[in-house]
């Protein structure tokens, strides 16, 4: 947030130096962050593995905030592109088949980047650098890739009982609620784990509770 200004002064001066730099900041973030996967010789899949073996990779690469910063540049862009739609500035009209199109991605994209993990986390894998390496760097974008869709769709009015649902004020606290959690929840997390003083037995309550 602190770097935000770099980007939303050039968006809002010279708004194709803005995306410019968007664009290469993305480049620059993909390009480290698979640069970084390689030469650690980092392995997919969760925090905690049988084996351990992606210890490092949550160490290396998941907390690390300039590796991780696809979605919030992705974020950038497309709010500026959705500000401009919605004060009419920018009129984007899809066909049918673009709709559908868009519509079944999202759902691939995100399905995708959430759940293939279960093969990286299932003890009997062999990691492979050219399945763990793609999806650590680019299972991010797919998953941005499929929510902004969403909002987009919505905004154009191609969101249908989704976008009714959405708007729902009722959900308005949820969101409060729910981004306080995501800021919170890993220091929340990390007192609770680290002022344990005896080992303790991992369960499938503690996945949902964490």
């Amino acid at each position: 947030y602190v770097f935000s200004p770099v980007l939303l002064i050039p968006l809002h001066k010279k708004p194709k130096l803005g995306l410019l730099l968007i664009v290469l900041f993305v480049i620059m973030t993909t390009s480290g962050s698979l640069w970084n996967a390689i030469t650690k010789d980092l392995k997919g899949g969760g925090a905690f593995t049988f084996d351990r073996r992606s210890e490092d990779t949550f160490a290396k690469e998941y907390i690390v905030t300039h590796w991780r910063a696809t979605s919030f540049l992705v974020g950038m862009a497309l709010g500026y592109v959705f500000f401009k739609v919605k004060q009419g500035e920018l009129v984007l009209k899809l066909s049918k088949g673009k709709v559908w199109a868009g519509w079944l991605l999202s759902i691939f994209f995100i399905v995708f980047s959430v759940f293939f993990i279960i093969v990286l986390q299932n003890p009997e894998y062999v990691p492979k650098r050219w399945v763990d390496i793609p999806y650590m760097v680019f299972h991010r974008h797919l998953f941005i890739a499929g929510f902004a869709w969403i909002i987009l769709a919505c905004i154009l009015g191609h969101g249908g009982y989704l976008n009714q649902f959405l708007s729902w004020n009722i959900l308005i606290p949820f969101t409060r609620l729910t981004y306080g959690a995501f800021l919170t929840h890993v220091l929340i997390q990390s007192i609770e784990t680290y002022s344990q003083r005896v080992p303790g037995t991992l369960i499938a309550m503690n996945y949902w509770f964490h």
